[in-house]
């Protein structure tokens, strides 16, 4: 049984993907749903698949890789599907390359074209509707990665951060996360057993993590930006509560930081601020 790697994948954002993604790396060929659903609760945490409409021919098509900080699939259904899932354990991304995915997310629906994509957070659900010839590609980041990946960005990031439940690829950050998208799956399209040279799937995997959180970024940044006014305004009542009680001695600026929990520049600061 053959999908047509006839399948007209756009070069229009993922220069590097030329065919089906991945098709060197087949995980299942199948014509019923109960099989593949059972492949995918294998190979991911378990999801609900019903046809949106009883298909003449089913003809579903999963190729992918699994590696050390996430996993990638190229995925098609040759019928338009519905997919939901309980609450995610891992982060989940999904990439139309043709066709159209409709995800709700937050309550609201959200369409996502080539040149979009659809993100799921750990601990939300997913549920879409995927259109009749639509190929897409789908990852799975482990919730702790993408939290290092975060934290390796901006050091006093949350662990667990806000991303928008629809990305642009087609420019910035976006436009870089695409590259390396595309890039990783053709690493693992050629590389002998589907493993890239050594170094190489890491880095790869890390620029991919990078570009995600910087496409983010906007969302927690001012977050982060109040988090240390807060406590750096903090840190200025202790150390002003700090010299009240030792008015009978000098108190220098040393001193007073290990009491305000601030560096001796940022204390500075926040006197600036705080003080004109």
């Amino acid at each position: 049984m053959a999908v047509s790697a006839e399948i007209a994948v756009t070069q229009r954002v993922f220069s590097g993907i030329h065919g089906f993604p991945m098709s060197q790396r087949p995980l299942l060929h199948t014509r019923e749903l109960k099989r593949a659903v059972l492949v995918i609760h294998e190979l991911v945490e378990p999801f609900h698949f019903s046809w949106d409409r009883t298909p003449a021919q089913a003809d579903i098509r999963i190729t992918g890789v699994v590696l050390e900080k996430l996993k990638l699939f190229g995925v098609y259904h040759g019928a338009p599907v519905l997919v939901h899932s309980g609450v995610l354990l891992s982060h989940y991304i999904v990439v139309p390359l043709q066709g159209d995915v409709v995800g709700t997310i937050n309550s609201a629906q959200i369409r996502a074209v080539p040149g979009e994509a659809l993100m799921y957070p750990a601990g939300t659900c997913l549920h879409a509707h995927w259109s009749e010839h639509c190929v897409a590609l789908v990852l799975a980041i482990a919730r702790e990665e993408l939290g290092l990946a975060a934290r390796r960005y901006q050091p006093t990031a949350s662990s667990s951060p806000s991303f928008m439940p629809k990305l642009d690829l087609s420019a910035g950050a976006g436009r870089s996360f695409a590259n390396v998208l595309g890039c990783l799956c053709a690493e693992n399209d050629n590389a002998r057993d589907g493993i890239p040279a050594p170094g190489v799937k890491t880095g790869l995997q890390d620029l991919l993590l990078t570009s995600l959180v910087s496409m983010n970024a906007h969302l927690w940044q001012r977050g982060l930006e109040n988090a240390s006014t807060r406590r750096r305004r903090t840190g200025v009542a202790r150390a002003v509560e700090h010299i009240e009680r030792n008015v009978h001695r000098a108190v220098g600026i040393e001193e007073l930081s290990r009491v305000a929990c601030l560096s001796p520049r940022s204390l500075q600061m926040a006197f600036a601020e705080c003080f004109d």
